[in-house]
């Protein structure tokens, strides 16, 4: 069978982009013919998947704010376009999201579509972070409006099948109305590859304090307030790593926190690997 797989981002090697393409080698490895179409590639996926990318060579060089509109729409088309020129077995794979326009299409030419869902449906994760930001008397949370709510809800109505990542995300399907039939239970794993340090020995001297590392944004929507408060009242029991970008709002509401001296802000890192060696 022949997989059509569409991601709207931009490929530079990090996050979700980087997982599309993980999940991408998973299928290419249980014999699945599978063509990946992305807006544009700032680094080649170190994978054997075939890349289409929808922006021309020119584009490709421009900064992504004022192309990434222009380049997913180009994108789909050139999915679409190859998909219903195929009359061979054929499937569609969606990471995540993919214009209400394009799903229609493929469903009306009877193509399966099967839709990767990264996080929680919008709506759980609206509600969610609503009364999070109202109990921590910040602003009224805006990220995510009703209008992409019901996008959203009305798009998974099209889906064949859904993955979804984790039992949190299978019950916020069920939530908004997705058959669980239609769910299938999935887990993203980890590359070994980029983790070599894993089979190496290794020793903790006794008598040492407790180093924590927390990787990822660095904000109220990551639940980083939690864990702050948490490492205080455990009394500083060592030393705090944060490896990510911090979010102007969390760094004005928790500069104290932050400024600890148990804590260590490492910033955005590009090579998580000697981070979680060392």
């Amino acid at each position: 069978m022949r997989c059509y797989a569409f991601s709207a981002l931009s490929y530079n090697g990090f996050g979700p982009a980087r997982t599309f393409q993980e999940v991408l080698r998973s299928f290419d490895d249980e014999g699945l013919e599978v063509s990946a179409f992305s807006p544009r590639l700032r680094v080649r996926p170190d994978n054997a998947v075939k890349q289409i990318q929808g922006l021309s060579p020119i584009l490709r060089s421009l900064p992504w704010k004022h192309i990434a509109r222009h380049g997913v729409a180009r994108t789909e088309s050139r999915l679409l376009d190859r998909v219903l020129r195929d009359s061979e077995r054929r499937c569609v794979y969606t990471f995540p999201d993919m214009s209400p326009g394009t799903i229609r299409l493929l469903a009306q030419a009877g193509v399966p579509i099967i839709r990767e869902m990264t996080n929680l449906h919008r709506g759980t994760a609206r509600r969610i972070l609503s009364e999070a930001y109202e109990a921590e008397g910040l602003p009224p949370y805006s990220a995510i409006d009703r209008d992409s709510v019901e996008l959203e809800t009305q798009c998974l109505v099209e889906m064949d099948y859904v993955f979804a990542p984790n039992a949190e995300v299978e019950k916020s399907l069920v939530e908004f109305g997705v058959d669980q039939v239609r769910i299938l239970g999935t887990s993203y794993g980890w590359s070994k590859a980029r983790y070599a340090f894993v089979d190496e020995p290794r020793k903790r001297e006794t008598g040492t304090k407790l180093t924590a590392l927390y990787v990822g944004r660095i904000g109220y929507e990551k639940g980083c307030h939690h864990l702050l408060r948490a490492w205080s009242r455990a009394g500083y029991p060592g030393k705090l790593v944060l490896a990510g970008s911090v979010e102007p709002l969390f760094r004005e509401r928790m500069n104290q926190e932050l400024n600890h001296d148990s804590i260590e802000l490492l910033g955005f890192v590009a090579d998580m690997s000697k981070t979680y060696a060392s």
